[in-house]
């Protein structure tokens, strides 16, 4: 099995993650992925960068001090951001 970490996001705290947190872990699973930690924000994409929200900067944190671990796991693009600029410099991060 190979290591992850899963990011989730909702727009608003009146949404909740239950949804994202079932299909992330049945496509998890089917693809042999070992969730290693779950990160979550409930902020708006479209009003902030990945990398100013709590749930992103810990994910982050957590992996640049697990370096075997080289798979983030997110539902869709969108939950990574609203804007393209934002969500292309999450991807050039993490390409490699």
């Amino acid at each position: 099995m190979k290591k992850c970490v899963c990011y989730l996001r909702v727009s608003s705290e009146q949404q909740d993650l239950d949804r994202q947190f079932s299909d992330i872990k049945s496509f998890a699973k089917t693809k042999l992925f070992s969730i290693e930690k779950i990160f979550t924000d409930q902020i708006s994409g479209s009003k902030t960068k990945a990398e100013d929200r709590v749930g992103f900067i810990q994910m982050e944190s957590y992996l640049n001090s697990h370096p075997d671990i080289k798979d983030i796991l997110v539902l869709e693009v969108s939950r990574i951001g609203r804007k393209n600029v934002d969500i292309l410099n999450v991807i050039e991060r993490y390409y490699d």
